[in-house]
C-alpha cells in the first residue's frame, strides 16, 4: 500500500511551516512570504501563479474547516495502481491451439526456473554459501550522478557547457566542451579552455578576436547551464538520495530543481510532488554551492590583468611630462629678486618738534640683533614699515634722535628708514675705508636732508 502523502497541495510548504503550525504562525509567515512573492516585488516570470498559489494556502490554512479537510485528505493514501484487464483469448480454432501452446511453453518455462531455484538453494546449503541479497526496496531509485571529470558523487553537480575557440586563418573552429562536472572540475575545466582561447584564438580573420572574446565572456561566468537538463539532474540525484535515506538533502535539492525549473512543465510538476511528498520542514535550506564567483575566476582574470599592467609600463613613460634637463656645465641662475618698495613720501608732522641730529662716528656699521627689525617711515611705531631687515643685516646708522631711542640708518639697497637703536649692535672696529675719489663719509652724512615726517596712518 502507497504511503500517504503530508502535504498534498504544498500548503504548509509554500508558507514553510510545519504541519502543527497555529495559526499565528500561519498568519505570520503569510505577512513575510506575501512581501516577498508580490508581482510589484517578484521579479521571477511566474511572479502571478506564485502569489495565487501563496493566497490558496493562506485561505485554506487560516479556516479552520479547510484546514481540517485538508489534513484529512493528506492522511488518506492514495489509491493503489490498478492492473491491467487480462486479455481474452481470440475465438477460432487457430487462436485456441496457439493459446494452448504458449500455456504449455509458460508452464514448462515457470517449472524450469522453479527447478533451478530450489537447485540454487540446495548447491547454497551444500557449500554453506550466503544466499543472494534481495532486491532493493524501491527499484525506480536511479543512481546519484557522478561527475564525469573525476568520478566523484556530489549532491549538486550541474551540467555544463564551455567554450573553447581556435583561430585557424580565415576559418574559426569552435568547439564546445559539456558534461556533468562539480564545481571544482568545472572552474578548472574553464580556466583550460580560457587559456585555450587566448592562446589560439585570435588568430583567425575577421570573426577570430570577437568569438574569442564571446567564449571568454562565456568561461568567465562558469560556462553556460541550461535550467531544463540541470532541474532534472538535481530531481535525479534528489530521488536517489532519497532512496539512501537522507531525506533533509533530498529535499534541499529538489528545492533546487524547482527554483530552475523553466516554468509550467514536468519538471515543476514532478519537483512539487516530491517536495509535497516530503513535507515541509523549515529552517533547512541547502546551500548552493555554485552560488557566487569561486577560484576559477580570478584565475581566469590572471591573463588580461597581465597584459594590462605589461601594457601600463610600455605606454606610461611616453605620456609622462618631461623633466628639467641638466648637463656637468650647466648653471641654475635664480630668478631675479622683486624690487624693494620705494619710500613713500609722506607729508611733514608739523605737530611734532623737528630731532635734533647727533652724529655718531661717521660711517658706523651696525647689525640687527632681532629676528626682524622694521624700517619705518618715521621715528615711531605709529609711521608705516618700509621694509623688513633680518637678523644680521648689515645697516649704516646716520643719525639718532636727541632721546637716543630711534636711529635713521641705511641699507645696502640705499633705503633709508628709521629703526630701534636698542634693536641694533655695532660692529667693533669695522669701519667703512675712505676712498680718495669719493667724499668724506661725514660730509655725506651731513649733506642728507632730515627726513621728512609724515602723520601716522588712520586705524
Amino acid at each position: 500500500m502507497a504511503a500517504p502523502i503530508k502535504d498534498p497541495k504544498g500548503y504548509y510548504r509554500i508558507l514553510g511551516l510545519p504541519l502543527d503550525a497555529d495559526e499565528a504562525a500561519i498568519k505570520s509567515a503569510y505577512r513575510k512570504k506575501a512581501m516577498l512573492l508580490h508581482p510589484d516585488l517578484n521579479k521571477s516570470p511566474n511572479a502571478v501563479a506564485e502569489f495565487q498559489r501563496l493566497n490558496d494556502a493562506h485561505h485554506t490554512l487560516s479556516d479552520p474547516r479547510a484546514r481540517r479537510s485538508y489534513d484529512t485528505l493528506a492522511a488518506t493514501p492514495p489509491p493503489p495502481p490498478r492492473d491491467p484487464p487480462p486479455q481474452r483469448p481470440r475465438s477460432g480454432a487457430g487462436s485456441t491451439s496457439q493459446s494452448g501452446t504458449r500455456a504449455r511453453a509458460g508452464q514448462s518455462q515457470a517449472g524450469q526456473s522453479q527447478t533451478g531455484q530450489q537447485a540454487g538453494q540446495q548447491a547454497g546449503q551444500q557449500t554453506g554459501a550466503a544466499p543472494p541479497p534481495p532486491p532493493p526496496g524501491q527499484r525506480g531509485a536511479p543512481a546519484p550522478q557522478a561527475c564525469g571529470a573525476c568520478g566523484k558523487i556530489t549532491a549538486q553537480p550541474r551540467f555544463v557547457i564551455l567554450e573553447k575557440v581556435t583561430g585557424r586563418g580565415l576559418r574559426v573552429d569552435r568547439e564546445p566542451i559539456t558534461g556533468v562536472f562539480c564545481r571544482r572540475c568545472a572552474e578548472r575545466y574553464a580556466f583550460l579552455a580560457s587559456l585555450h582561447c587566448w592562446l589560439k584564438g585570435w588568430w583567425a580573420f575577421p570573426s577570430g578576436p570577437f568569438q574569442t572574446l564571446s567564449a571568454l565572456w562565456v568561461n568567465l561566468r562558469g560556462g553556460l547551464k541550461p535550467p531544463r537538463q540541470n532541474s532534472q539532474l538535481l530531481l535525479r540525484q534528489a530521488r536517489a538520495f532519497l532512496a539512501r535515506g537522507d531525506r533533509a538533502l533530498a529535499q534541499g535539492l529538489a528545492d533546487q530543481a524547482l527554483t530552475l525549473a523553466p516554468g509550467p512543465g514536468q519538471e515543476r510538476a514532478s519537483a512539487e510532488h516530491m517536495l509535497n511528498a516530503l513535507g515541509a520542514e523549515p529552517g533547512r535550506r541547502l546551500r548552493n554551492v555554485w552560488s557566487g564567483p569561486g577560484s576559477g575566476f580570478w584565475l581566469q582574470l590572471t591573463p588580461p590583468v597581465g597584459i594590462a599592467l605589461v601594457a601600463g609600463l610600455i605606454v606610461l613613460p611616453w605620456f609622462g611630462t618631461p623633466g628639467p634637463t641638466t648637463t656637468a656645465n650647466s648653471i641654475t641662475i635664480p630668478p631675479p629678486s622683486p624690487p624693494l618698495p620705494a619710500e613713500p613720501t609722506r607729508e611733514p608732522d608739523r605737530d611734532r618738534a623737528p630731532i635734533a641730529p647727533v652724529t655718531l662716528p661717521q660711517g658706523r656699521i651696525h647689525s640687527v640683533a632681532a629676528p626682524t627689525v622694521a624700517l619705518r617711515t618715521g621715528p615711531g611705531t605709529q609711521y608705516e614699515a618700509a621694509a623688513l631687515a633680518k637678523r644680521g643685516t648689515f645697516l649704516v646708522v646716520l643719525e639718532v634722535d636727541a632721546d637716543g631711542i630711534w636711529a635713521r640708518a641705511m641699507t645696502a639697497q640705499g633705503l633709508i628708514g628709521f629703526v630701534p637703536l636698542e634693536l641694533l649692535r655695532p660692529i667693533a672696529g669695522e669701519e667703512t675705508p675712505p676712498d680718495p675719489k669719493a667724499k668724506a663719509p661725514s660730509d655725506s652724512a651731513a649733506s642728507l636732508p632730515p627726513l621728512p615726517r609724515t602723520k601716522p596712518s588712520e586705524p
